[in-house]
């Protein structure tokens, strides 16, 4: 049995859980619902401290799954890439585009209007365009995605169009921007029960 008055503080605690998370402590099977339907399930919005019922917790323009995605999935270049600036995981060879560290953060609209690939597109311009805002060469074709965006205007090239005949796409981080809807498999939680 409970000392006097802990229960009700108890209950108080689940309902705040509850309401702020939409999870409800009595029921597992709505950690894998998406109330927001922004892609990431309500377990995932708890995990990254989002707000489930929006799309966009910070209110910066980019949708909470977007900067989740790119902040664990970072563009990877081969060691010999130009584009290749940083070294992201302390192994000697640079392999990224990003400065070590940089958080894409859900819950901080800043980062929104910052370049994290230094292409001249702030990353809320990457998120409206479709490019990777990880990667300065989105489509893998030698042209940084800023000046393709430009001559695109111009009826020049896309940053999301495939390279021309007779040239090829890096390895992993390179070539056209992930289909968000279909790259969720990571955030797939399980519930245990």
């Amino acid at each position: 049995m409970c000392p006097k008055g802990v229960m009700p503080v108890v209950i108080i605690l689940l309902a705040c859980v509850q309401s702020v998370s939409s999870l409800d402590p009595l029921d597992s099977s709505d950690a894998l619902q998406d109330s927001d339907h922004d892609g990431l399930s309500n377990l995932m919005e708890f995990r990254y401290a989002t707000n489930p019922f929006d799309w966009d917790t910070d209110g910066g323009g980019a949708s909470d799954v977007w900067e989740v995605y790119y902040d664990e999935h970072p563009a990877v270049f081969p060691e010999n890439s130009s584009w290749a600036l940083y070294d992201a995981d302390g192994d000697g060879k640079r392999e990224s585009a990003v400065p070590p560290g940089y958080l894409f953060d859900p819950t901080d609209p800043a980062d929104e209007q910052e370049d994290a690939d230094d292409d001249a597109l702030c990353n809320l311009a990457e998120f409206r365009i479709g490019t990777d805002p990880t990667n300065p060469d989105t489509d893998g074709d030698g042209t940084i995605d800023s000046r393709e965006e430009e001559e695109f205007i111009g009826c020049g090239t896309h940053p999301l169009e495939a390279p021309a005949e007779g040239r090829t796409v890096g390895t992993q981080g390179q070539g056209m921007a992930p289909d968000l809807a279909s790259s969720w498999d990571w955030l797939s939680a399980r519930v245990i029960r």
